[in-house]
């Protein structure tokens, strides 16, 4: 689906901004930070301030346009949201960042539900280690 009908189906209204960040989240291959956003902003000529890009941000968090993942590293990552089910890694010695389509959803998600009496509507499960690289540096 292409970002005008994306930013149309979510009732938003299609401005430059608007287009420039989705244009560049949905073309990445891994969940972006704020300052990667406008770093990408600053490249390609676009000329938002913060507040115009916190905005954006939020305003797809809240349209279920882009999920917001934390990797407890101090700040929010994004992705588009429709991707299909899956998790991370990331690594703790470069940052960088994998997908991960396995997940044991069905078998663990009945065994909590049956040992805790909770109906799970959702889950978020990210693994964090050394990747190759760094790890033949140690």
């Amino acid at each position: 689906m292409n970002i005008q009908t994306i930013i149309h189906q979510a009732q938003l209204r299609l401005t430059p901004s608007r287009q420039a960040i989705l244009t560049y989240i949905k073309q990445t291959e891994k969940p972006v930070s704020i300052e990667e956003i406008k770093l990408y902003l600053q490249k390609n000529h676009y000329i938002f301030d913060d507040v115009t890009i916190y905005r954006t941000i939020h305003s797809f968090v809240q349209k279920d346009i882009v999920k917001q993942i934390d990797f407890h590293e101090g700040k929010f990552r994004y992705e588009i949201a429709n991707l299909p089910h899956h998790h991370h890694i990331v690594c703790t010695g470069c940052g960088s960042i994998q997908d991960i389509e396995h997940c044991l959803k069905e078998t663990a998600e009945q065994s909590i539900e049956k040992n805790t009496g909770y109906v799970i509507s959702s889950h978020s499960l990210e693994f964090f280690g050394l990747c190759r690289k760094c790890k033949s540096k140690k």
